[in-house]
């Protein structure tokens, strides 16, 4: 066959430059069919384009890159290696030099993964080459710097831009902004979204305003979140569920859990579709609150929104609960978790294992480690840590060793928490031999005694009463450098307030001013209260009134405190005038704050005014508990309203509360002053077939007031009472029995029952006294 002579033959040439364009070919339809490809294929026809003859583009290197790169952002070894050899491969090998979008495909992914110093080196590289860098390159850098904590680089970086003939677009300045509000820097953020409004070159998106107003929600401004919400509008944004979630956040931060319910209603009347993110937020809410019944309810309205709880909503109803002991509740929330196939993890075992530490229910709380390790869960240290402060509560130092033995045979290695709980559980337990012990090991272990380990120490000491001990504890923190917190300083001064040395006390304040540590609400509650006990209540209003000023909160226990002083001297009206600021500034009183008013009334003989609260507290749904009952029974004794006292004891069991010994005894002195004897005997005798047992200080009051009356007879049953029990004679009762008539008949069976209390009695010198007249007396 001829060949015509128009035909002709590929040539070499032309047969491998058709190679070279399938290769790229192949190269982009492999990349455009799967979002990356397999690691090992990208790398092989990376090798394939650097042996390509002639060279393949620039945008083949680059659709491999970005497809590399795709591939290892996904898997855990982010091999910068990798990534910097094939780029100078590219190179030196291939003779391919990079273009601005090549520099700009590994800019961007060096700075994801924060490696500063290669961004900038290629950037400074991009730049010797001729290329000013385009806006992903530009908002890579300005992102990477924001990662270091760079942010007033950033910043100056994206002014600058301009410069380099280049302009920041939306995602830049979103960048930069998110980088500002993640260092705090909330007005440089604020700052620069105005710029964007102002100029209007680039107008913020919903991410922009998102961003500033996720912020100033986690710090709790909400009076800024807002005005960003509102700007937000205005420019046309309607705000969507990541919006509302925020704003629900930053109100539940606040404790404004009203608010918080407030903003998710109005999310719902807009149509948008709360997720379990929303629903979680707001449940968090209301169990910070102690509202976690309220909490659970969500529950039902998230069925109706067809979403389920996740682990994550019943871990928050979990400790909710937990916070407020309701072991029924936790039952059921545990329940709901089998049903839903949601297993237990160790978070969720430690948080009940907390709870009944918090209760005092430590052999609950060691049962249901048992069960965690025969369901396969593994006890962490913080398992180890609840229980160890458990046990050291409890006074239980042999399971404290086992506990410790165990931890050792699992490999689990105790840690500075640890140390500070046993450190802290044997000071308490004045077993300090063993602290000293712990002490020493931490040394060996190469943990130091930090802040926490000394004011364990401090306080255990201060507890009993060995304050000077405490404070020399104090001057060897300063002399080894260990600088004492505010916590430090307010235990020592609280030591030396308890033991009546309250100008000690002041000294400490002011040299804890002098180390340039500011007192905290608490420590000005311990002077307070101070200057309160001390009957010096000018100056405790004096300080409480300066506590706005240093900006610290006046909180309920702070007014409390304050309470109790104005009513201790009498100061009623001015009491008043506390109450009402108290409810005006939108503190809450809490049953403490009614139980403080209900006493100070009653002491104050404005037992009406005690009446009329205490009836508007039953009106209101306030708790009365038992101790409000009690403050009322002894309140009406003391102003001789027996009858009203013992109405009050009957309604009592009328709303089921169980009375307790304080009640039974208030009740038993008032029937006895009142000359009711048989009316406290029937009570007596009830009162341990209701299961509540006679306490050493009934008794003793049970006797001085029968002795008051002269009923010598009826106080020596008690008294036999009191020897079968081995319940010690107070001093008081004691010298009462002393100063009855030696004549008197009764006085000698009195005598006769003396040498038994004595062995109960620490004033061997007053029992000796006694006992040698009644030597005398034979």
């Amino acid at each position: 066959m001829r060949i015509s002579s128009s035909t002709k033959l590929p040539s070499k040439s032309n047969s491998v430059l058709d190679n070279t364009r399938r290769l790229q070919g192949l190269i982009k339809q492999r990349c455009q069919l799967q979002n990356h490809l397999e690691i090992q294929e990208s790398l092989s026809l990376f090798d394939q384009l650097l042996e390509a003859d002639p060279k393949p583009s620039v945008s083949s290197f680059n659709r491999l890159f970005a497809s590399i790169l795709k591939t290892i952002k996904k898997t855990q070894n982010k091999n910068l290696a990798l990534i910097v050899s094939l780029f100078n491969k590219m190179k030196r090998v291939g003779g391919i030099s990079p273009n601005e979008f090549t520099y700009g495909i590994v800019i961007g992914f060096c700075s994801s993964m924060n490696h500063f110093d290669v961004c900038f080196g290629l950037f400074c590289s991009m730049m010797k080459q001729g290329w000013n860098g385009n806006v992903v390159i530009f908002t890579s850098l300005v992102n990477v710097l924001c990662k270091q904590n760079k942010v007033e680089d950033a910043a100056q970086l994206l002014d600058r831009m301009p410069q380099w003939g280049c302009k920041p677009n939306v995602y830049t300045y979103t960048t930069l902004i998110k980088g500002l509000c993640g260092t705090g820097n909330m007005n440089l953020a604020i700052e620069f979204l105005k710029k964007m409004e102002t100029h209007g070159e680039v107008k913020p998106n919903a991410i922009t305003y998102t961003t500033i107003i996720d912020a100033l929600c986690k710090q709790g401004a909400m009076d800024n979140a807002m005005k960003i919400y509102e700007e937000m509008i205005s420019a046309g944004i309607s705000p969507d569920i990541v919006v509302y979630t925020c704003i629900i956040h930053g109100h539940s931060i606040r404790g404004n859990w009203k608010e918080a319910i407030r903003v998710f209603k109005e999310m719902v009347n807009h149509g948008l579709r709360p997720n379990i993110v929303t629903f979680n937020t707001l449940m968090g809410s209301l169990c910070k609150q102690g509202k976690t019944y309220e909490a659970h309810k969500m529950v039902d309205v998230m069925a109706k929104s067809g979403l389920k709880p996740d682990i994550i909503s019943y871990n928050i109803l979990l400790n909710g609960y937990s916070e407020e002991g309701r072991f029924d509740e936790i039952a059921i929330i545990l329940n709901s978790m089998q049903k839903e196939g949601l297993p237990f993890s160790i978070w969720t075992y430690n948080t009940v294992i907390d709870c009944y530490n918090k209760s005092n229910k430590i052999n609950d709380a060691m049962h249901l480690l048992r069960k965690m390790q025969k369901a396969g869960v593994q006890p962490d240290i913080v398992s180890y840590n609840i229980l160890l402060d458990g046990l050291c509560k409890a006074g239980r130092v042999d399971d404290v060793e086992s506990m410790r033995n165990e931890m050792v045979n699992k490999g689990i290695n105790a840690n500075m928490f640890t140390y500070n709980t046993l450190v802290s559980g044997f000071c308490k337990l004045g077993k300090w031999d063993d602290a000293l012990r712990v002490l020493a090991e931490m040394n060996d272990r190469g943990f130091h005694q930090n802040v926490m380990t000394y004011n364990t120490m401090i306080d255990a000491l201060c507890k009993e009463g060995k304050v000077r001990e405490a404070h020399k504890l104090l001057d060897i923190m300063i002399q080894r450098g260990e600088e004492p917190n505010t916590v430090t300083y307010s235990t020592v001064i609280d030591g030396y307030c308890l033991i009546g040395k309250m100008n000690e006390g002041l000294k400490v304040f002011d040299l804890m001013l002098a180390k340039g540590q500011n007192p905290n609400e608490f420590t000005y509650s311990i002077l307070i209260n101070s200057y309160c006990r001390s009957q010096k209540i000018d100056m405790a209003v004096r300080l409480f009134e300066e506590m706005p000023n240093k900006e610290l909160k006046q909180t309920n226990v702070t007014y409390n405190t304050m309470l109790t002083g104005l009513y201790r001297v009498g100061r009623v009206s001015d009491a008043r005038k506390m109450r009402d600021k108290m409810i005006h500034d939108k503190v809450a009183l809490n049953s403490s704050t009614y139980h403080i008013i209900l006493d100070g009334l009653c002491k104050n003989r404005c037992i009406d005014e005690a009446m009329n609260l205490f009836q508007s507290m039953l009106t209101q749904k306030y708790t009365t508990d038992v101790e409000a009952f009690n403050i009322m029974i002894s309140g009406m004794f003391r102003a001789g309203r027996t009858k009203a006292a013992k109405d009050f004891f009957s309604d009592m069991l009328v709303k089921e509360l169980v009375p307790d010994i304080v009640t039974y005894t208030t009740m038993m002195q008032g029937l006895i002053k009142e000359g009711l004897l048989d009316e406290a005997d029937n009570l007596f005798l009830s009162m341990e077939e209701y299961g509540c047992s006679s306490d050493s200080t009934m008794l003793n009051v049970v006797v001085r007031s029968l002795l008051k009356r002269g009923e010598t007879k009826k106080a020596k049953k008690f008294l036999h009472k009191m020897d079968e029990l081995k319940f010690p004679l107070e001093a008081s009762t004691f010298s009462m029995l002393v100063d009855l008539h030696p004549e008197d008949e009764d006085f000698r069976s009195f005598l006769e029952l003396l040498p038994d209390f004595t062995k109960w009695h620490a004033d061997s010198k007053l029992s000796a006294n006694v006992l040698k007249g009644d030597g005398d007396q034979r």
